[in-house]
């Protein structure tokens, strides 16, 4: 056989008694290796963070506002201060992990978006609390595309729709499971007193 038939023809079929030819982390097939669902473990939760922190400050902005003596006007701010910069850094995410590498955008990523929330809660006016929820978007904007990113190399684009399938179905689910009527918000985003 050629070399041009060869690679018309693709890699020959397994032998009996051979393994299958493996692809990515996870192996060939529809299976997810333990790596696999490991990692997905690990980007969700990074994921569920961000969303529920999307979320929960939603609730408790007439307790922020009495807490830090601020107008209705200027305590929005700190839920769309979080929100602009959280769109804001998504294209650049891209470029950043192909630049750096994806395992260092995503724990720097993670490491923007707890300082910003451990800051966040010391903050101590309505603009160190908005100037820290801005940190903490810029952070939690990275999260989940260099995640996927991330999980999408690990899997292989045989195994994609399952692994983003993996990673979807548990971020819908704790969106609909958050209790109703959440008074406060986590303390990690309520200012100090």
């Amino acid at each position: 056989m050629t070399a041009h038939q060869d690679q018309v023809a693709g890699p020959s079929p397994a032998r009996p008694g051979t393994a299958p030819p493996q692809e990515g982390a996870g192996g060939r097939g529809g299976k997810l290796s333990r790596e696999i669902l490991v990692l997905a473990g690990v980007v969700i939760l990074g994921t569920i963070m961000t969303v529920l922190d999307l979320t929960v400050v939603n609730v408790a902005i007439p307790t922020l506002g009495e807490d830090l003596n601020a107008s209705i006007p200027a305590i929005q701010w700190v839920v769309t201060g979080y929100m602009l910069a959280f769109a804001t850094v998504i294209p650049v995410t891209g470029w950043a992990a192909e630049r750096f590498g994806a395992r260092r955008v995503w724990l720097a990523a993670l490491g923007l978006f707890l300082a910003g929330s451990a800051l966040a809660g010391a903050s101590w006016s309505i603009g160190s609390l908005i100037a820290f929820r801005v940190i903490q978007g810029l952070g939690a904007g990275m999260i989940l595309p260099v995640g996927q990113t991330i999980l999408a190399q690990a899997a292989g684009p045989r195994r994609m729709g399952r692994v983003m399938s993996v990673i979807g179905v548990p971020m819908l689910l704790t969106l609909m499971c958050m209790p109703p009527g959440w008074e406060t918000p986590p303390t990690r985003d309520a200012p100090a007193r």
